[in-house]
């Protein structure tokens, strides 16, 4: 058979017989791929918003620890996010105020003003 057809076409040939009976005896099913990964997906969001959640009850208090430690007025704390593409996907990094504490006696919060911020404007 070998010498009939070539190693090649007879290879080839046992490949698509098995990739055949691999589906008709065993089929893919595509749903429960995506389902895992969605599943997957929402599993690891839920331990990123644990971990947030948690950071937000903390460091609020450090950064009133480190106003008090330093003589500060105002304590912030910026994160940098990717805020969005251009037309070829390219990101723009930006970064926005997350956290400010400030002292009793400063009357006025300026972490509005520090959002969404272009990284290429400073």
């Amino acid at each position: 058979m070998v010498h009939e057809y070539g190693k090649g076409t007879v290879l080839f040939s046992i490949v698509v017989f098995f990739l055949v009976l691999t589906i008709i005896i065993n089929p893919i099913n595509i749903d429960k791929i995506f389902e895992r990964k969605d599943n997957e997906k929402s599993k690891r969001h839920i331990e990123l918003m644990e971990k947030r959640d948690k950071a937000n009850q903390q460091i609020p208090l450090l950064l009133s620890s480190m106003l008090f430690q330093t003589n500060a007025e105002r304590a912030m704390i910026f994160e940098f996010h990717n805020g969005g593409t251009n037309h070829s996907d390219l990101p723009f990094y930006r970064f926005s105020c997350s956290y400010e504490v400030i002292k009793k006696h400063v009357d006025q919060y300026v972490s509005d003003s520090y959002q969404n911020q272009n990284v290429a404007d400073y």
